[in-house]
């Protein structure tokens, strides 16, 4: 009996794990669609294309910040997540400013301003984010 308790509690602690494994891979599958459509959105507009690069960067801080207990206010933007993360350096200043750069495209295509973002800039936002949600964990 004692021996299946055992069994028991280490399938448990092992669940946990597999499903954090899980969970981990289709988010990066999920990311990897939503910038695909991304990149097809480009044809049509640079600003819905930009718009979904930003939500796939902003949501992978989210949930950096979560799950290493970085606190940061209640509906946070890039920039409120950025400068959180890299304080407890869970990134450095090179990927901070990379972010920061990305954030910038971003706000370009999601708020109506007199510059309009470029097809050079909606393509970097979307290879960036590409790369900060394969690197940045």
């Amino acid at each position: 009996m004692l021996n299946q308790l055992q069994i028991l509690e280490s399938i448990q602690s092992r669940i946990d794990s597999v499903i954090t494994d899980v969970q981990g891979a289709l988010l990066a599958e999920l990311e990897d669609r939503e910038l695909d459509a991304a990149q097809k959105l480009k044809d049509i507009s640079l600003r819905a294309a930009g718009t979904l690069a930003g939500v796939v960067l902003e949501r992978h801080l989210q949930r950096l910040a979560q799950a290493h207990g970085v606190v940061a206010k209640k509906n946070p933007t890039i920039a409120d997540l950025n400068d959180p993360l890299k304080q407890h350096s869970i990134y450095g200043v090179a990927v901070w400013r990379k972010i920061q750069y990305l954030a910038d495209i971003r706000n370009l295509c999601v708020h109506k301003k007199n510059e309009e973002a470029t097809e050079e800039q909606v393509s970097e936002l979307i290879d960036g984010v590409n790369g900060i949600v394969k690197t940045v964990h």
